[in-house]
């Protein structure tokens, strides 16, 4: 398996859902399935087990979920979350009911085996028990999400301005039909460009790449020493979007969306690369096309 399967884009996804689906499957599969014995248990009893090793698993599910939106932020989980990562969530709330069925089996005294057989067995099954529930639930997951996104694409799409590229070139910018002045951090003036040249902003550490046409309509890059921050403070929203923390995109040079189950892409005219969108920024993005 290699690296790009790990780091393909996944949803976080965290609702009461989340907490209700994983409790109630180890609830029937300890109660219906009965491995470690515990069929030999009276239906009572093993039906209480079953429902207090379920109470575990979503009140873990619901702790690692809140632990970890405090050690790190929503961007993060909204924009880096993988495939990788959401089954090492998994097998981390896995570890946990596998240490809450072995713990109750030695302290209640439900095997005579040596306690490493017990905790083997344990694991050994509940892996095995589990591999199809989450296989199911990863694949589920994805494809609601792909569906979903599709759904958001395609509405977006709806409303992407039609003018033909020669119409464009026509086309004034209601609030920026004046010269954009760059200038480094300490306002010194560098350039002065048409607002309509200008193709996007990205930021690259501690400088800012401005892409921008010249007069015979190639790619230029003019490299400034400022921030990201700075320009989409300064310039109008209705012509420049801030589709991304490294880009500020200029919304009349957009020709083109998709998406996965994380984020959007955007193409621009006369740029070669997709622009990411972050999930954070879909719903302004939505909104700025049908401004």
């Amino acid at each position: 398996m290699n690296l790009k399967f790990w780091s393909k884009p996944h949803p976080f996804i965290f609702d009461w859902k989340s907490v209700l689906i994983p409790g109630l499957v180890t609830f029937l599969i300890l109660g219906i399935y009965a491995p470690f014995g515990l069929g030999e248990m009276e239906d009572s009893w093993r039906w209480g087990f079953a429902a207090s090793i379920a109470a575990v698993a979503a009140f873990s599910i619901w702790g690692i979920v809140t632990l970890l939106r405090v050690v790190v932020s929503q961007e993060y989980l909204d924009e880096k979350w993988t495939l990788g990562k959401e089954i090492l969530l998994i097998l981390t709330v896995l570890l946990l009911i596998c240490l809450s069925v072995f713990i109750a089996f030695v302290s209640l005294g439900f095997s005579d085996q040596p306690i490493v057989d017990v905790f083997k067995d344990v694991v050994l099954k509940t892996l095995l028990a589990s591999f199809l529930p989450v296989v199911i639930l990863v694949l589920t997951e994805q494809y609601l999400e792909q569906r979903k996104q599709l759904k958001k694409i395609k509405s977006l799409a709806a409303h992407f301005p039609k003018e033909s590229s020669e119409a464009k070139k026509d086309q004034t910018f209601p609030a920026s039909n004046h010269l954009i002045v760059l200038e480094n951090e300490n306002g010194k003036p560098l350039a002065k460009l048409p607002a309509e040249e200008i193709i996007l902003f990205q930021s690259e550490g501690n400088y800012l790449e401005v892409f921008h046409l010249s007069k015979e309509g190639e790619l230029r890059k003019t490299l400034i020493r400022n921030t990201l921050k700075t320009y989409v403070d300064r310039l109008p929203a209705e012509d420049f979007f801030h589709a991304h923390k490294r880009f500020l995109v200029n919304r009349h040079r957009i020709k083109e969306l998709r998406g996965n189950s994380r984020n959007y892409e955007i193409r621009l005219e006369s740029f070669p690369d997709w622009v990411p969108v972050s999930r954070s920024k879909s719903q302004d993005l939505l909104a700025f096309f049908k401004s």
